[in-house]
């Protein structure tokens, strides 16, 4: 049941709002400090003194509860570790305010720290559909406005179950 903003106690919902925003500057300033600590655990392999195995591995680690990184996550922040901050100077503090999917296509692709910034820049004020075009030309592929032929595929699914298949004619 959705409620309008005159039923919506305005002191509690500030007060819980100011909360998720205490505690999400609590994590974002702990993942900057955790960063450079995987990268030198992983590096050293220290987590096999951690595990009590000479034998363990990386993802043993990461499989452990007490870590609550996905190894994906992981792996993006050694790529924009290595390229943004290590080679051209970035502070992970400058980069937080950008989306994690973003920042590693800007760590793969940036030829310099200028190309970088723009990047930078752009990854946090354009809309999504204008990023994608950036995104799309940096991988080669085509863009919104290259004028190319869209070419969809249709498909039919399963109301029972929810198997999804091409449809094998045109419409």
């Amino acid at each position: 049941m959705k409620k309008s903003i005159q039923e919506i106690n305005s002191e509690k919902a500030f007060s819980v709002c100011q909360k998720i925003k205490e505690n999400e500057k609590i994590i974002r300033d702990k993942t900057i400090e955790n960063i450079p600590l995987y990268k030198e655990c992983f590096l050293n392999e220290y987590y096999k003194v951690d595990l009590g195995d000479e034998n363990a591995s990386w993802n043993m680690f990461l499989g452990l509860p007490e870590v609550t990184r996905p190894r994906a996550q992981i792996r993006s922040w050694f790529v924009i570790m290595n390229n943004l901050v290590d080679k051209f100077g970035f502070s992970l503090e400058e980069l937080m305010g950008v989306k994690l999917s973003k920042l590693e296509i800007i760590a793969i692709y940036a030829k310099d720290k200028k190309e970088a910034e723009k990047l930078i820049n752009d990854a946090k004020i354009l809309a999504p559909s204008e990023w994608k075009d950036i995104e799309n030309e940096l991988r080669g592929k085509p863009t919104s406005d290259d004028g190319h032929k869209h070419d969809f595929k249709r498909f039919k699914q399963c109301k029972i179950c929810g198997l999804k298949s091409f449809e094998d004619h045109e419409h």
